[in-house]
């Protein structure tokens, strides 16, 4: 998740920085970037949830999920 709202940061500064697009052009890749950051937030709770169907584990406030997960698994 952290990832992915980098790499939307870096995105949104790089065409802030580009002076060849339009303010409309600028508000479609800004719309554009929340949406995909939007859609990464989406899929990480989708994940977190089938984590806690599968093992009834909670994993969404673990600093190391993956690490948390494989400890119940051994």
């Amino acid at each position: 998740e952290e990832e992915i709202n980098n790499l939307c940061q870096s995105a949104f500064l790089k065409f802030v920085m580009d002076s060849r697009l339009d303010k409309n052009q600028f508000a479609d890749v800004y719309r554009l970037i929340l949406c995909l950051e939007r859609t990464a937030d989406y899929a990480v709770n989708i994940a977190e949830e089938l984590v806690r169907l599968n093992t009834g584990m909670d994993i969404r406030h673990v600093s190391d999920p993956v690490q948390a997960i494989a400890k119940t698994a051994s």
